[in-house]
């Protein structure tokens, strides 16, 4: 039964074995605890800059429509401001050949 040669290799010998690769493991959780402390220091200067800056109104472009309260939009709502001109380009698509 103890004659298995898994039970010849002590600890310490397969910690010296493979001491390079607990090395290489410490680094890599090493760089992802810094990653994730910068991370999470960005996202906190961040909020605090976000709650010291005043609100504001929000903008409106031309193809967004605020919700009126009845749940309906306005047709006005959807054209597009005088100054912009219409997309009336329509799409090229290759002509198909006879295989």
């Amino acid at each position: 039964m103890w004659e298995n040669p898994i039970f010849e290799i002590t600890p310490a010998k397969a910690f010296r074995d493979a001491s390079d690769h607990f090395a290489r493991l410490q680094r890599r959780i090493d760089s992802t605890q810094r990653n994730y402390r910068n991370a999470l220091h960005e996202l906190e200067r961040l909020q605090a800059e976000q709650a010291a800056e005043p609100e504001s109104e929000p903008v409106i472009s031309w193809n967004q429509t605020p919700k009126p309260p009845n749940g309906f939009v306005p047709q006005s709502a959807l054209e597009p401001p005088p100054g912009d001109p219409p997309n009336t380009a329509s799409p090229q698509t290759p002509p198909l050949s006879d295989v």
